[in-house]
């Protein structure tokens, strides 16, 4: 090592060794250094004075050939790995290397063994369950010990009715389905695992709304989800957005945002006709076959009257949506006879552009067939079409 380049080159080869990785590249660069240093170490013979004192203290017992005839005898050491081979390089150098090649080779091994654990680490990083499969284990709850709050809400409910969805959507549960956050929020995020195969799940997340309507499902990879989490926009009918997340380390958003009309002076200034009407000549209660006064805005207007059925439109506010959020105004739609009545919702936004049809139910409550197909228009006309007799039986 006497030459000015060998010099260099041995310094080189020990900053690469002796770096810390920081990745997958630079723990294998190390570990091709520390190898090199290695060889750079030939065996040499040791000096008289050193094998006299060798003698002294050890007799000569061939304890270190019988020692390497027991390793190649090993049968767990037909197929050493890598690094138990450079491991092995290095200790037959060093027995024969001066202090300081010994010192240098071990400074060497170090090193290589400290790469190796590296990618152990990141192996393991790789392979193993992420912290939010956590909300999976058993008791394990995101909002308290019993799941439930001050007002009644309760976690475990939100659940069981997440669960009845999944299953009649054929859903094969691997974990879950838990509800994260306030039980008393709406809408909450409800988060699973579903089976695909027998070797193969994907974590999954979706939207109750309502207590009762999952919605807005979403799915990613097992690996995906490590490394970058879920995360998806759900919008409800125009009115209202909806942009919630699922992250690997277990936090988890959820944010509601506003796209639509929310005061009556919102719906106002959308110009639609059929609100005029409903504003200008309310139907009197007594003339109705059923009264739609809760959280009725404006109306309830009397459309069409056909044998003993109606149809009432009216603007609402959220207590008689159906998978609503917030406090957004919808159109509503009810048809009633004496035997019942059924209704329908839809957001202000997408009534002042497409309306809305009557719900499709058999004799609204009573098993007689609906005579009529009921389309409600932003002008505020009702169209009836009549049913043929085929359909109508269908119905």
């Amino acid at each position: 090592m006497s030459d000015s380049t060998d010099v260099e080159r041995l310094r080189e080869l020990q900053r690469r060794a002796f770096s810390r990785p920081r990745t997958d590249e630079e723990a294998a660069d190390a570990e091709r250094a520390a190898a090199e240093l290695a060889a750079l170490m030939p065996a040499r013979e040791p000096a008289a004075t050193t094998r006299s004192l060798e003698t002294v203290r050890a007799p000569a017992t061939n304890a270190l050939p019988e020692r390497d005839a027991a390793e190649r005898d090993d049968p767990f050491d037909d197929d050493p790995s890598p690094a138990e081979r450079a491991w092995r390089a290095t200790v037959a150098r060093m027995r024969g290397a001066t202090r300081a090649e010994r010192r240098g080779a071990a400074i060497a091994a170090v090193a290589l063994l400290a790469a190796t654990g590296i990618l152990a680490g990141v192996h393991v990083a790789l392979t193993s369950p992420p912290p939010a499969y956590a909300v999976f284990a058993d008791g394990a709850r995101a909002d308290g010990a019993d799941g439930s709050s001050a007002g009644g809400a309760s976690s475990e409910r939100d659940e069981e009715s997440a669960a009845r969805d999944l299953e009649s959507a054929a859903v094969e549960l691997a974990a879950g389905p838990r509800a994260l956050g306030e039980p008393r929020s709406d809408p909450r995020l409800v988060v699973y695992r579903q089976r695909v195969s027998d070797s193969i799940t994907e974590p999954c997340m979706a939207l109750l709304i309502d207590r009762g309507f999952l919605t807005g499902h979403t799915c990613t990879t097992e690996e995906a989800f490590r490394t970058e989490g879920l995360e998806q926009e759900w919008t409800d009918g125009g009115a209202f957005t909806v942009v919630y997340a699922w992250r690997p380390d277990g936090s988890s958003t959820l944010e509601v945002e506003q796209r639509g009309a929310i005061t009556l002076d919102e719906v106002r200034a959308l110009d639609i006709p059929a609100l005029e009407q409903l504003e200008a000549g309310p139907t009197p209660a007594d003339q109705l076959i059923w009264n739609y006064s809760p959280g009725t805005i404006a109306g309830p207007l009397l459309l069409a009257e056909v044998e003993g059925t109606q149809w009432v439109g009216l603007l609402t506010d959220d207590q008689d949506g159906f998978g609503r959020l917030g406090d957004a105004p919808q159109f509503c739609l009810w048809v009633g006879d004496r035997s019942g009545n059924a209704g329908a919702c839809t957001s202000v936004e997408d009534f002042a552009e497409n309306g809305m049809e009557a719900p499709e139910v058999g004799g609204v409550a009573g098993g007689a067939s609906q005579p009529f197909a009921a389309t409600w228009l932003p002008s505020g006309e009702l169209v009836l079409e009549e049913r043929a007799a085929d359909e109508e039986a269908s119905s």
